[in-house]
């Protein structure tokens, strides 16, 4: 159930520039004048969002919830991690921390920070219609987890997500620091 909300998450993220791994990869391509550097600057973009050193020095220090970065290194984690705390209790044996981190740096982060993907263009899918889709897909679970309604910007009750369509592209406030936000839904 957890690994399938994290595909969710990956869907979600996908419909907003803003939360694609792609754009920040290409930025950072953009600066290299030969494929080595290229690659260059895409290693240390991978390695500043995830290990922040070549042996994960300061791991998950500005990791980001982007769509790319959830699909090619937090799930695969995940998994990796999952699957050995299963194995150690099925097996009653104790669990090696030591072992863990080692196995998915080898096999999940270290890797990432080397990919060199083929990303698809832009955003894709339209979030009211995948939210409405996944809300209906974990009402049962969300049943389970909540009995409150969610209150929208104007206090209405929200009860179905595309009651959202339409509501506002757009939403600024100023943070306790003063700060002018801008939201972009």
């Amino acid at each position: 159930m957890f690994l399938n909300l994290m595909n969710d998450l990956e869907t979600v993220l996908a419909t907003n520039k803003a939360f694609l791994l792609s754009e920040w990869v290409k930025s950072a391509r953009q600066l290299g004048s030969t494929p080595e550097e290229k690659d260059w600057f895409e290693y240390n973009a991978r390695n500043q969002i995830t290990l922040w050193g070549p042996n994960g020095e300061i791991m998950n220090y500005a990791i980001k919830q982007w769509s790319g970065v959830v699909s090619d290194f937090l799930l695969p984690r995940w998994k990796v991690f999952l699957e050995y705390s299963n194995e150690t209790l099925v097996q009653n044996e104790s669990f090696n921390d030591t072992y863990i981190k080692e196995k998915m740096f080898e096999a999940v982060e270290e890797p990432f920070t080397f990919k060199k993907s083929v990303f698809l263009e832009g955003a894709k899918g339209d979030i009211i219609d995948i939210v409405t889709t996944k809300q209906e897909e974990w009402i049962e679970l969300f049943d389970k987890l909540t009995t409150l309604k969610k209150k929208d910007l104007n206090g209405i009750f929200i009860s179905n997500f595309s009651d959202l369509r339409g509501f506002t592209d757009q939403v600024s406030f100023t943070d306790f620091d003063d700060i002018g936000v801008e939201m972009v839904l």
